[in-house]
């Protein structure tokens, strides 16, 4: 399968993926064996239910693969697994309980309590299938601040994608009873690839903001450097480092300013850096351009991509050094925002910045 990444786009490019490569061949696939249920009668029941779990158990790999910018998969029996795959099943579970307890308020006589939580459910639904589908994290899928961090940060792209959503709902409803079933199943089908792949491409779009670590971004290709900047940087981390094993620590910080070049620096120069010292037995200077990384993140307004890359710090076992202490302000409220609860109670126990200045 070609790996090609997506590229950024409008909602409707994204949406019209579901119109072309696997996901066509799913629907017309499944269309046809659809058909075939309903002719069948009571027999054609279990067909039935199998054909809705790959059209559900699809409907979230696009989301997911969507929202990493990559290419549309082909349909595999593992997607289908409920063992393998248990998202798809864990969603349904929860809208099942969330439509019953709004039918427990109407018996019950709290009509507006009950059309409050089905308007609240319906707006948080696609935030709900990003969370599950994306992270896999049944928790943060309920859990309303983490969904209302998503749809603010989608954006606009949100408020039209629940729009879109109503809309195209609505339609396929109205021509439900003048289309011959085959094509009723298929314009269904299209209906929920195309909000799967609209969603993972508001994703893909806002992944900075969000802290979604895409599996292709074009901020990577832009990471890619020619060999003369390859090869100048090399020498001037070797400098660094031969300086840094003999001890002469304030003229490697002075090598390290001059090859990062004037302010402000592109984050892409800071993480090269990072990653080159953080390889060496003095785990000092990866540690402070982290935190002077982070802090450029944080000054682009790109928080959630700041928060990314504290957490891929503490996965190789190191600590984290903010460099301002607005920086950590700042990221204790983005891990609220976004519902990693460990993360922020670790940066709350996290004590003021260590100066700088003298070094």
């Amino acid at each position: 399968m070609h790996n090609r990444p997506m590229q950024s786009g409008s909602l409707l490019k994204h949406a019209l993926r579901a119109v072309s490569g696997p996901p066509l061949i799913l629907t017309a696939v499944v269309s046809v064996l659809a058909t075939i249920a309903g002719a069948a009668g009571w027999f054609g029941f279990a067909l039935y239910g199998v054909l809705l779990s790959w059209v559900w158990a699809y409907t979230y790999t696009l989301i997911d693969y969507s929202a990493h910018g990559r290419p549309a998969p082909v349909l595999s029996i593992e997607m289908t697994n409920p063992w393998h795959e248990p998202r798809p099943l864990l969603q349904v579970v929860l809208l099942a309980a969330i439509g019953s307890f709004a039918y427990w308020l109407w018996l019950h006589g709290a009509e507006v309590a009950a059309v409050a939580v089905a308007l609240a459910a319906l707006a948080l639904v696609p935030a709900s299938l990003a969370v599950l589908a994306v992270e896999g994290h049944i928790g943060r899928a309920v859990w309303p601040p983490a969904l209302l961090a998503v749809a603010r940060g989608i954006g606009w792209r949100y408020l039209a994608l629940v729009v879109a959503t109503c809309l195209g709902a609505a339609a396929v409803a109205a021509l439900a009873p003048h289309l011959p079933s085959i094509l009723f199943y298929a314009l269904l089908q299209i209906a929920c690839y195309s909000f799967a792949t609209a969603l993972g491409g508001a994703l893909y779009e806002r992944r900075l903001h969000l802290g979604l670590e895409a599996w292709e971004t074009p901020e990577r290709d832009s990471e890619r450097m020619s060999a003369a900047d390859e090869r100048r940087r090399d020498r001037a981390a070797d400098e660094i480092y031969a300086l840094v094993r003999i001890g002469r620590r304030t003229e490697a910080l002075r090598n390290l300013s001059a090859a990062l070049g004037p302010a402000p620096v592109d984050p892409a120069v800071y993480r090269w850096y990072r990653d080159r010292a953080a390889r060496w037995e003095d785990h000092s200077i990866a540690a402070r351009l982290t935190g002077e990384l982070v802090g450029r993140l944080l000054a682009l307004g790109r928080r959630g991509e700041a928060l990314l890359e504290v957490e891929s710090w503490w996965r190789l076992g190191r600590e984290f050094e903010p460099g301002t202490a607005r920086d950590l302000d700042v990221l204790k409220s983005v891990a609220a925002e976004l519902g990693h609860a460990a993360t922020r109670e670790r940066l709350s126990r996290q004590g003021p910045p260590v100066s700088q200045a003298g070094e």
